[in-house]
Parts: structure tokens; sequence; C-alpha cells
């Protein structure tokens, strides 16, 4: 007999029973059989690692697993070397425009508050009309020019020192009013005067009227106080600026806190107002 799968030997006596000898088409179902078989012994190995990877349930598509396919943002940012998004707190307290008007005390808390600002991203425009009050601020139009002039996003008020002893006192409360609907709808902060004396109703009567999420009472600060008595020294000035500042970072959209300057601020214009009061 002859190789196998060859041709039959001429001198083979009797030729093979057919029974025994494949045809092509049994040779090609073997062939099959052989493959499927192959397959399926494949597939028996593979199977439990497809199994580990996308679940008892098969692979899902992208569009029902985006996390398998898709990282987090954060993630994207750090492979990137990319700073990751700021946290949700912190969006009330984006950069800000302050303009900062009223009486004599401007210039005492300015400097300081030119500091603070700057280490926090803000920008400070401060403007003071000495012997000004609280009355002749509502009637005259200086701040309707100045928010023009300087589109502030934060409106901060310095007055009430001229009122300190002012008797009917309830009589200003509607000028508060009216100067808070100026600077509307601007946020509006209102700094009270650093009391040096017992006031007749002042800082209750501006609190009344604004609530103490805008108002600052200044009057129980201890202050170091110049050689008038009324007014703090600078460094008065800049530990009642940073109380300001501390009350800010939890009622205001300033998000301001007092903090060393990393280095000297530039010196920040102030603004005099050369109207008579």
């Amino acid at each position: 007999m002859g190789s196998r799968g060859g041709a039959a030997s001429t001198d083979r006596p009797t030729p093979t029973p057919r029974a025994t000898s494949p045809s092509g088409g049994a040779l090609h179902v073997v062939a099959v059989a052989a493959v499927v078989a192959l397959l399926l012994a494949a597939y028996a190995i593979a199977a439990p690692r497809l199994r580990r990877g996308t679940g008892a349930r098969g692979p899902a598509s992208a569009s029902a697993r985006p996390e398998a396919s898709t990282p987090p943002p954060t993630a994207l940012a750090a492979d990137r070397g990319a700073p990751p998004p700021p946290p949700a707190h912190a969006a009330g307290r984006a950069p800000q425009r302050v303009l900062i008007f009223g009486d004599s005390m401007v210039a005492v808390l300015a400097p300081r508050l030119a500091e603070i600002a700057r280490e926090n991203g803000h920008a400070v425009f401060p403007v003071v009309w000495y012997g000004s009050t609280i009355l002749r601020w509502a009637r005259v139009d200086e701040l309707d020019r100045l928010i023009a002039e300087t589109q502030p996003t934060i409106v901060v008020a310095v007055l009430g020192s001229s009122e300190l002893t002012v008797r009917e006192i309830e009589e200003c409360e509607p000028f508060v009013g009216l100067l808070a609907r100026k600077a509307a709808p601007r946020e509006l902060a209102w700094i009270g005067p650093p009391n040096w004396r017992v006031d007749t109703g002042v800082n209750a009567m501006i609190e009344r009227a604004l609530g103490d999420r805008r108002f600052f009472r200044s009057s129980g600060l201890d202050l170091e106080r110049g050689v008038d008595g009324i007014h703090p020294t600078a460094r008065g000035g800049a530990a009642w600026a940073d109380a300001f500042a501390r009350w800010a970072e939890l009622r205001s959209p300033l998000g301001t806190s007092p903090s060393a300057p990393a280095r000297a601020a530039p010196a920040v214009p102030l603004r005099v107002v050369s109207r008579r009061p």
C-alpha cells in the first residue's frame, strides 16, 4: 500500500474495499470536525478570561458603560500635566472689581485693603470724600458716576462716622436704602464706623436697613488711634481691614482672607472727591 492519501500501487492484486477507503466528501467532513474541535478547545481556554474582563453578561456597549473607556476629566487633566478643575466652593470667589467709597475712614482702610485685594486676585478702587455723610452721598450723583466709570462687581460703603452723635438718626435710614439701590444689582457691603464713643444709634440703624450679612459692625473693635483719638493709625487701620476681610470671607462674594503679602503691593491711588460735603 502506498503513502497515506497517495495513489494505489499498480501491482496490488485486489483493490481495497470501498468501505474502508475514505472518499473526498468524508475527508472534508473529518477536516471540518477537526477545525470545530480546535475552536471549541480554544473557547474553553479563553472563556474564563473573557468572563473576568467583561462580566457575566458579556461586554457592555460604550454608551452603557462610559467609565470603562473614558477616564474622568480629572484624570485626563493629570495625565496632561494640567491643573484639575477648581472645587465647586471656589466658584463664588472669582476675581472681583471692588469700589470703596465713603468718608475719611476710607483713607485709613485703603492701604491694607489694597494688599488683601491683591493677594486674593481682586482689583480695588478707593474713593474718599472727606467729611461726607450718608445723606450727601445719597443726594448727589457721585456714586452713580463712579460705578459707571469703574464698573465694579462689588460696592463697599465706609460711612457712619459723621453720624455717630446725630440725634433722630432713624431719619437717615431711607438714605441707606437709596445707596443700596444705587449699588444694585451689584453686591453691597457696608463697613460701619469704628466707634470712639457711644453712638446715638447709627450702627443699629444701618444694620436694620441692610441686615447683618451686608453690614460689618466695627464699633466693638479695639483699634490703635491717632493723635485725634478718632482715626485709627496705620497699624489700627490694618487690623480693622483684616477684621473686615475675615467677616467678608464668610458673608460676602469677596471671599477675601487676610494674609501676609507675598511682596509689597503697588500703591493704589486714592481718589479724592473735591465737592464740598
